[in-house]
């Protein structure tokens, strides 16, 4: 499917634009020359359409047809768009095509709710976005629907003003490939799909690529000790008594989420399927069954292999497999609302079980499987060769406004894995600092929150408020100890909860014992991080950066991630540095970036040119890769690694990053 010609892949900015953070597009228009200067290529925008009064994220949104006021407007959207055009960067945005809000000022919804929504004809249940009440379900598969919310993204891409589309939860659409190709065909733009996809689950070669959660996960499984994480697994069994494994969790997630959350859902899919034979609680069971959703073209009636082989190996009813499957004809309507369902399904199973399933918590992250085991360095080269053949221009994703923590914060706790033995021996110490405290009656606190602190602790530098405001959250969305039900108040365990963490803040001996613990640890994840960066930048794909993730940043859930960013501090280290200066450990990944970014820049060509990814000799716990024409790369997966001296007539583009101490060298011809 041809696209316009588009250069320039080597990085994008992500910002999340808020006006509670005081960034809109005035100040991203502002940000332009430091952008420029740092050698990226893209500014990808967090949605910019007109959404719910006082949103802090625009997912909510109210009007697709108009740019968000409370952002600047139209006229300052235009200004951003040119003054980057003008500096030679791209401009993307996160488009959100399968839900709007519901609300009085949604002209769609209030107007024209049947014909807009996925509302079922003689009731008034209607679809939602995942399990979200005020989030109703479009019906994309309507050209009227898709004409009247597209035009004004069209307008745009005729006018110059987008040159790619970052597609929100394709999951949630009834016709993901049919939709995403009528969108291709009208804008010839790289189309970018937001999927959560399993390892063996690839997006169609049509779209441009997916947002990164793949590669995510790809160097997520590269760092870090499956001796250590063993060990903190043994740990948290003995402590809490718990031996199911994620998978089990991970069931028990959905079925719990298929039968409450998505009760509503279930009972339509009942009432659409018309079987007796087949209860509700029949779909719910089988809502669970699946890891994934199945993408059938029932027009075609073609099942993809791998859907047919979930369906056939799951336990879900006899008669339902059939309908699944196609075999019973005259269920056409079901199978593709089934479909939809199953991704929210599996997307809040996966979120919930991720909080209740703590042993190992930098695996417990978005589109992450939390196992023990690694990925071995031929096996991650494997998949950049995959990627540069299928996806060139996919994003290397590590941080995103989804994360629950920054990839700083996970590399830090990847880097507890490295002490995963010595980590166990604390936190019996510490168990025994703060017994008096843990059993104070008015902190009582469940050994999977506390290991549940002392990770996040241990994950990076923050203020006890975040820390407390992190924890209850993840809590409620855990569903054990704590829920949702009245989130303008602290219940009883979360008030014993804060207590106790402000309790860890100010006692002498707990710190005493931690910092000396977490220096350490600290030590290897800033490796494991600057590496992750490294090849970020380096390995097939675009480089995807997170607004503030240039410096050190330690974020938890939203809204932590969605704080506002020190740009003019930022400015003032990219100028030190252009004048001459050298970086410290505390502004390196700025240092990285700047120098990674500007040189791949310089050599496009050779970085997107097919077969220019070839695997380089090294040790195991060195990853090694030549792109062709262009650089070596090399990075250590742990402190105190040698890597191999430069070829004779090269030199190493980051050898201040390597003065400090830090395992990673880009060999370029002198």
């Amino acid at each position: 499917m041809k696209t316009k010609k588009i250069v320039g892949f080597a990085g994008a900015l992500r910002v999340q634009l808020n006006p509670a953070a005081g960034f809109t597009f005035a100040e991203c228009e502002a940000l332009a020359p430091f952008v420029k200067a740092m050698g990226y290529t893209w500014i990808y925008l967090s949605p910019v359409w007109k959404a719910v009064p006082g949103s802090t994220h625009f997912y909510n949104i109210i009007d697709p047809t108009s740019i968000s006021d409370e952002l600047g407007g139209w006229e300052a959207f235009k200004r951003l768009c040119r003054t980057y055009k003008a500096l030679g960067i791209n401009v993307m945005v996160d488009w959100v095509p399968n839900h709007m809000a519901v609300h009085e000022l949604n002209k769609f919804w209030t107007a024209m709710r049947a014909e807009f929504f996925d509302v079922e004809p003689g009731t008034d249940v209607y679809r939602r976005f995942l399990d979200i009440g005020d989030l109703a379900a479009l019906k994309q598969t309507s050209d009227v629907v898709f004409q009247a919310t597209h035009k004004f993204l069209f307008h745009l891409v005729e006018r110059g003003f987008v040159q790619a589309i970052r597609v929100d939860h394709p999951d949630g659409l009834e016709d993901p490939y049919g939709y995403s190709k009528k969108l291709i065909k009208a804008t010839k733009l790289p189309t970018f799909w937001e999927k959560v996809h399993r390892p063996n689950r690839n997006v169609p070669a049509w779209v441009h690529g997916v947002v990164g959660y793949g590669w995510l996960a790809d160097v997520e499984h590269l760092f870090g000790s499956r001796a250590g994480r063993k060990a903190m697994l043994s740990q948290y069994q003995r402590l809490t008594g718990e031996t199911r494994t994620f998978e089990q969790f991970f069931m028990e997630a959905k079925l719990q989420a298929a039968r409450a959350n998505f009760k509503q859902d279930a009972e339509r899919l009942h009432r659409l399927l018309g079987i007796e034979e087949v209860s509700v609680d029949d779909i719910c069971f089988a809502l669970a069954q699946l890891d994934d959703r199945t993408f059938t073209d029932v027009r075609r009636r073609r099942v993809q292999k791998i859907d047919r082989k979930a369906i056939e190996r799951s336990a879900m009813h006899a008669r339902l497999k059939k309908v699944l499957l196609l075999e019973e004809p005259g269920h056409d309507a079901f199978v593709k609302l089934f479909e939809v369902i199953v991704a929210g399904v599996v997307a809040r199973g996966e979120y919930t079980a991720h909080f209740r399933y703590v042993p190992i918590m930098s695996r417990c992250e978005h589109a992450v499987w939390p196992t023990l085991e690694t990925l071995s360095v031929s096996g991650f080269h494997d998949r950049n060769q995959f990627r540069l053949q299928r996806y060139p221009m996919g994003l290397n994703t590590a941080t995103t406004h989804d994360a629950y923590r920054s990839a700083d914060a996970r590399a830090f706790l990847d880097g507890l894995s490295l002490h995963g033995r010595e980590w166990a021996q604390k936190v019996e110490e510490w168990r025994t600092i703060n017994q008096a405290l843990r059993h104070d009656e008015a902190a009582l606190v469940c050994v999977t929150d506390e290991l549940r602190i002392y990770q996040t602790l241990i994950s990076g530098e923050y203020d006890c408020q975040s820390v407390v405001d992190y924890i209850i959250k993840a809590v409620r969305e855990a569903g054990i100890n704590s829920n949702w039900w009245n989130p303008g108040q602290l219940n009883d365990y979360e008030k014993g909860l804060k207590q106790f963490i402000e309790g860890l803040y100010s006692s002498a001996e707990f710190q005493a014992s931690f910092r000396p613990f977490a220096a350490k640890v600290a030590e290897a994840g800033r490796v494991i991080a600057t590496s992750e960066l490294v090849l970020r930048v380096t390995t097939p794909g675009m480089a995807d950066i997170y607004q503030g993730e240039d410096l050190w940043l330690w974020h938890l859930l939203d809204p932590h991630n969605r704080r506002k960013v020190d740009w003019a501090e930022r400015q003032r280290i990219l100028s030190e540095f252009q004048a001459g200066g050298h970086p410290s450990l505390e502004t390196v990944k700025l240092w990285i970036l700047w120098k990674l970014l500007n040189f791949r820049k310089a050599n496009e060509d050779a970085f997107m040119a097919p077969n220019s990814y070839v695997p380089l000799p090294s040790d195991k716990d060195v990853v090694g890769f030549e792109r062709t024409g262009a650089c070596q790369v090399y990075i250590g997966l742990k402190p105190g690694v040698a890597l191999p001296q430069a070829p004779e007539g090269w030199h190493n583009l980051l050898q201040d990053a390597t003065n400090l101490g830090l395992p990673i060298a880009v060999y370029v011809r002198s």
